[in-house]
């Protein structure tokens, strides 16, 4: 099966390669040399695209301004994009979309029948449905287009991130700043390019964003999700594990993967403490995993009124069918041990105070 890097464009491949030190394991140096390959078409199809329908793309407007669902993995974020997918006011990035940022325009029968055939039916991590048009997260697509990205990491799991300043953004170099602001700019406009609506995203790490995206985007709305901890740190650990062993380009150690799983859910927390009064009350909203599965309908109601989305009686009706066609949606339980345990409430007390997780002391499913 295909990594993610199949995706690239030419310097977005380099800059992998180049910030890593092209540290490539031995036995995955074929398929290196597959996806430079791989990255030259992608950037071939790219430059025909900017000639044939570039300034069109350009001109694109993204208004209203987007809808962004914000929170730290696995606390219910691709749960809330897939329900408020549903609704056909919105669009969003698929999957194949986010796997192939660069040509959305160009995408050709070849390449959506080897999308198809790459992506994995179920999601590796939680086995849940999967296609080449769910939801996905843009990302993937900033990453594979060049722009400085945690998700790098993916590919060289044993390597200090590149450019840690890639969770914030803001405080990137200038010129790295704008090259991020071009990328995710430019790959929206492909999206409401292709067809309209108001876009729905989904990214952890604009969790950390919020200065820049309300900057970038006036009257954005902002779902953040919370969970509990004791759910949430295990299902991450989980996640990254899976990630690398079927991403990297080298064998991955796992070395000081729980520290890194705990110091990123303490810096999501700490920064979106520290910009959320930057978005009007109306336009921010806090949604509590455990609620939104407890009573999925009169949430989303919640969430419609509260953020101004319109008439939610339109979109219950296909919500119900999902909930009845996709009881599984909660995935699977963690077992902790006790010294987890421990740990996450040492680590994660200001969390657990703030969302009056403090006292939890059951489990929820992941």
């Amino acid at each position: 099966m295909l990594k993610i890097w199949a995706g690239c464009t030419l310097p977005g491949w380099w800059r992998l390669l180049a910030r890593n030190r092209f540290g490539v394991a031995p036995r995955h140096i074929p398929e290196a040399l597959l996806y430079t390959l791989t990255a030259a078409y992608h950037s071939l199809l790219s430059g025909a695209q900017d000639f044939l329908v570039g300034p069109k793309i350009e001109a694109v407007r993204i208004d209203p301004p987007p809808l962004f669902i914000i929170g730290h993995w696995r606390t219910g974020t691709t749960l809330m994009h897939i329900l408020l997918g549903l609704d056909k006011q919105f669009t969003f990035p698929t999957t194949g979309e986010c796997l192939n940022p660069s040509h959305l325009h160009l995408r050709g029968y070849v390449e959506r029948w080897i999308m198809r055939r790459s992506i994995p039916a179920l999601r590796p991590m939680d086995h849940q449905a999967m296609s080449g048009d769910s939801p996905q997260e843009d990302e993937f697509a900033l990453c594979l287009l060049g722009a400085p990205s945690p998700y790098q990491k993916l590919a060289f799991p044993n390597r200090p991130l590149p450019d840690p300043q890639s969770w914030e953004v803001e405080d990137l170099p200038p010129r790295l700043l704008d090259e991020w602001k071009e990328s995710f700019m430019y790959f929206l406009k492909q999206v409401l390019f292709l067809r309209r609506g108001r876009l729905a995203l989904k990214s952890p790490p604009h969790t950390c964003r919020v200065n820049v995206l309300s900057k970038l985007f006036p009257g954005a709305r902002f779902i953040t999700m919370v969970r509990s901890p004791y759910a949430v740190i295990p299902s991450t650990i989980n996640l990254w594990k899976t990630l690398y062993q079927s991403q990297a380009l080298q064998p991955p150690d796992f070395a000081g993967l729980e520290d890194f799983v705990l110091g990123t859910f303490n810096l999501f927390f700490e920064r979106l403490e520290q910009t959320r009064s930057l978005v009007p009350g109306r336009q921010f909203c806090e949604v509590r995993f455990e609620d939104l599965v407890a009573d999925p309908i009169e949430r989303m109601r919640g969430v419609y009124e509260h953020l101004d989305l319109g008439d939610f009686d339109r979109a219950r009706p296909a919500l119900e069918n999902y909930l009845t066609t996709h009881p599984n949606y909660l995935g699977r339980s963690w077992e902790l041990s006790p010294a987890m345990r421990r740990r996450i409430t040492e680590r994660c007390r200001r969390y657990l105070e703030r969302h009056g997780y403090a006292r939890l002391h059951s489990f929820l499913p992941c």
